[in-house]
């Protein structure tokens, strides 16, 4: 993968990050500092260990500085929830830093840690695997735990299989849950809903209410992470560590971090198509 635009390389690297921030959903309250050998990273580690060196390696030495990384200890967060919302804090400000990226930049070479000097967008090719890298630790941890988790892109190895032309004796379990969609608003290639499950009991309210993107170009369902709210008459504000989603009664846009729109329109009175609702089966499935 070469990066040439940042814009597209951020949009790729925000499905990535994704990806391992909807592992935290899964992570007992508990075991947040739980490890498998003393000496040994922990489950809040290695969260702080990428949040650290994504803003204080990778986004200093994109701004052509040295790294100021400090290791990954309980003294920067403590806590599942003080974990999270840290992860998510470094990310916005290492998204400030890469968003102002000129393609010259990209080409230019900067210095690692290790005294290496390195074409800039090849480095943030690099943070990409070490994300992926250790996102892989965190499926192995909770494995270890005997937490389910979710499958990467929706579906199990059996489930692939199962739906598949050269699929024989595999039984495909049923997948379904009572939720309620709270908003449906729909766009050219994505779509942004709101559902509420009806299956769960709990105070916590991460826990019951989802916003979830939609790609129609693969079917593929990604959480926006909450962060607060505000309603001015007929107009709703929702302020995602992603963006900012603003919506009325007949349209609304989403507004990401780099500033660029996607227009949607307010569909709440209509029911959710078919693949959509497929999706989020999927990825809700335990």
């Amino acid at each position: 993968m070469e990066i040439n635009d940042v814009q597209s390389f951020l949009k790729y690297y925000s499905r990535i990050k994704h990806r391992t921030r909807r592992l935290f959903d899964f992570i007992p309250e508990e075991k947040i500092e739980w490890t498998y050998q003393k000496g040994k990273f922990t489950i809040g580690d290695i969260i702080r260990h990428l949040a650290n060196i994504e803003r204080f390696m990778y986004a200093e030495n994109a701004q052509f500085k040295p790294s100021l990384y400090d290791g990954c200890e309980e003294k920067y967060a403590k806590g599942l929830d003080g974990v999270a919302k840290y992860y998510d804090a470094m990310y916005e400000e290492s998204m400030a830093v890469f968003s102002k990226l000129t393609t010259e930049e990209l080409n230019k070479k900067c210095m690692t840690p290790g005294n290496v000097e390195i074409t800039l967008w090849k480095w943030l090719r690099a943070m990409v695997e070490h994300e992926i890298h250790h996102r892989g630790q965190l499926y192995f941890y909770l494995g270890m735990l005997g937490v389910e988790t979710p499958p990467m892109y929706g579906l199990t190895s059996e489930e692939v299989a199962a739906r598949s032309g050269n699929s024989k004796n595999i039984n495909l379990k049923k997948l379904e849950f009572p939720f309620k969609v709270l908003f449906f608003l729909k766009g050219k290639e994505q779509s942004i809903i709101e559902i509420k499950r009806a299956d769960i009991k709990s105070d916590d309210k991460s826990k019951i209410y989802f916003w979830l993107r939609f790609y129609e170009n693969d079917n593929s369902i990604e959480r926006l992470i909450f962060s607060s709210m505000k309603t001015t008459g007929e107009v709703e504000e929702r302020k995602f560590t992603e963006g900012v989603l603003i919506v009325d009664n007949e349209s609304g846009y989403f507004s990401n971090q780099i500033g660029k729109r996607i227009n949607f329109k307010n569909e709440i009175s209509k029911k959710i198509p078919k693949e959509i609702e497929l999706a989020v089966l999927d990825f809700f499935k335990k």
